[in-house]
């Protein structure tokens, strides 16, 4: 085999089995997401309560991060103790050991199976529950097969003069070892894929037991670093628990290498066969931090305490940045969690309307930086929409009376809507403008008097939509519903004046013709949206059925007028 074809080999490998084992973890996660959520709230009852919870998921969804993702909100909660967290850390980090064991045996029965059995139930099963067990049997032969292809191709690599070189620069010197592994594994974000990559590599030969358990050293500090990285935006409770567990792992991994270089303990301890040592060499580890952590749990929790602070308001100058109202520790009370959610809801629509009044000037100016500073506030809408809809997702569903889930739903619809605005302003409006500058093209007099009416009007309904959505006031909603037929009258008779237009031969509206007819129907898709906000209030009182009939006898009257 060429050394390019070795190269594409290994790295078809190595990509494959980052993706096997992501889509066995999303698999199980679809299939069994409540359960674990069940599971974790019932953890916190003793360390080693907490610890099996961590260990059980982490077997299952084959991944110690996404063990520290399912905890991390019931931490910020307060539901997890940060002792009973840190035990769930120590427990996941050694479940996610259990895989690279099974996978160290011979195991090239199951590749068929798993491929048969995964594509039957994820084809032929009706039930969404055992589609995304297929989904997950499928990543387990997927993952098979990756580890075949590292094994062809380390294979090579063992017989090849120029890589057991590199590896023995490498590998030279311990801290350095350590170091590229755990760089590897945040890079793939995956200590299950690197640990049984270097096991592959050692069994072939392609590297010697000696680095291959450096390396897995190395694979565990880079395990760890990837939830504290994860996390460094969350609360002080969920860093203290992120935070204990690295250091748990960098004080394993300092005796661990102290070990293994000064000859306590032998590399043939952990077996004959290189796949074997490399697996119980890795499980050993994990064990080893379990022991020296659980009992020492509530030292480490003290240490993260006193390096990971409360801030005290009154000790530290306001920050600059805007700080979320989102508070995580309403999420039990629906009524104060949705409040929050409000006043930030609020910050969302005022950076929307920032947008839309944005528009008429982007159309009118030369300068494409107007566009740009308009275009970059939509990522501003996005990650507030995106803080909202995970915010009201986490509120404890079991506190909600039916009043309380519709508050949410109307909330949650809200918040999609302002995220679709500011989408088709971005998308839609902004690079019309945007199109029309470089162009160099002008609408005509009239047409953009119209573009202007049919703007305000659109303006003035978002402010009235923000305000239904707080008040929930009847009366208000019926208004903003009706005023949505003067916006599609509006847009109606700008795009009948248009074509009028157009049978004229006038030049600037031949020019900007398609850019008129998507802005004004934009206008109102835009409109639409801010009205379906009086959608819910209006259908509780009985009203939406009568109003959409008015809306139609109105439609039909003004057609019968225009026909005459």
């Amino acid at each position: 085999m060429s050394s390019l074809e070795t190269l594409l080999y290994l790295s078809a490998g190595v990509v494959l089995l980052f993706w096997a084992t992501r889509l066995i973890r999303t698999g199980v996660e679809r299939a069994l997401g409540t359960r674990f959520r069940e599971w974790m709230m019932k953890a916190s009852a003793n360390r080693l309560s907490s610890f099996g919870t961590g260990l059980i998921i982490s077997i299952l969804l084959q991944s110690a991060t996404g063990t520290a993702i399912l905890a991390r909100s019931f931490i910020a909660r307060g539901v997890i103790t940060t002792i009973g967290g840190l035990a769930i850390m120590l427990g996941a980090d050694l479940g996610s050991t259990m895989v690279v064991q099974l996978l160290s045996l011979d195991m090239s029965w199951l590749l068929p199976l798993a491929l048969v059995v995964g594509g039957l139930l994820q084809e032929r099963s009706s039930s969404r529950t055992n589609k995304q067990i297929g989904r997950a049997v499928i990543g387990v032969g997927q993952m098979l097969i990756a580890l075949k292809l590292i094994g062809t191709a380390s294979a090579s690599l063992s017989q090849n003069e120029t890589f057991p070189a590199i590896l023995n620069l490498v590998t030279g010197d311990p801290l350095i070892a350590i170091l590229l592994a755990a760089a590897l594994t945040w890079v793939v974000h995956s200590s299950v894929a690197v640990v049984l990559t270097i096991m592959t590599l050692a069994t072939t030969g392609a590297i010697s037991v000696e680095s291959a358990l450096l390396f897995v050293l190395g694979a565990n500090i880079g395990s760890s670093f990837i939830p504290f990285v994860l996390t460094m935006n969350d609360g002080p409770e969920v860093r203290r628990v992120m935070t204990g567990n690295m250091l748990f792992r960098c004080i394993g991994v300092i005796i661990g290498a102290f070990a293994l270089l000064t000859g306590l303990v032998d590399f043939n301890t952990f077996g004959a066969d290189p796949a074997r040592a490399v697996a119980n060499f890795h499980s050993a580890f994990n064990f080893g931090v379990v022991v020296l952590g659980l009992p020492l749990a509530g030292l480490m929790i003290a240490l993260c305490n006193r390096l990971l602070p409360e801030r005290n308001a009154a000790d530290e100058e306001l920050p600059t940045d805007r700080m979320s109202l989102l508070d995580r520790k309403l999420l039990d009370e629906p009524d104060l969690a949705f409040a929050a959610a409000i006043r930030e809801m609020m910050h969302m629509s005022e950076k929307v309307e920032m947008m839309l009044r944005g528009v008429p000037m982007a159309f009118s100016t030369k300068k494409t930086k107007t566009v740009k500073d308009l275009m970059r506030l939509d990522d501003e809408v996005d990650d507030l929409h995106r803080s909202i809809k995970e915010y009201l997702a986490d509120v404890n569903a079991d506190r909600m009376n039916e009043d309380d889930y519709q508050k949410y739903a109307a909330l949650m619809n809200y918040c999609v809507c302002l995220e679709q605005i500011g989408d088709v302003i971005q998308r839609n409006l902004l690079n019309q403008a945007k199109k029309r500058a470089g162009l160099r093209y002008e609408f005509s007099k009239d047409g953009w008097r119209e573009i202007k009416q049919l703007h305000t009007i659109v303006l003035e309904n978002l402010q009235v939509s923000i305000q239904v959505m707080i008040t929930g006031d009847t009366a208000l909603a019926r208004a903003l519903y009706n005023r949505k037929l003067k916006v599609r009258q509006l847009e109606k008779d700008s795009r009948d004046a248009h074509l009028r237009r157009l049978q004229k031969n006038l030049q600037s509206s031949r020019n900007t013709s398609s850019m008129h007819l998507e802005t004004i129907s934009d206008l109102k898709t835009i409109n639409a949206l801010l009205t379906s906000v009086a959608y819910p209030i209006l259908e509780e009182n009985g009203e939406l059925s009568i109003s959409r009939k008015k809306l139609r006898s109105a439609e039909g009257g003004k057609k019968a007028v225009g026909a005459a």
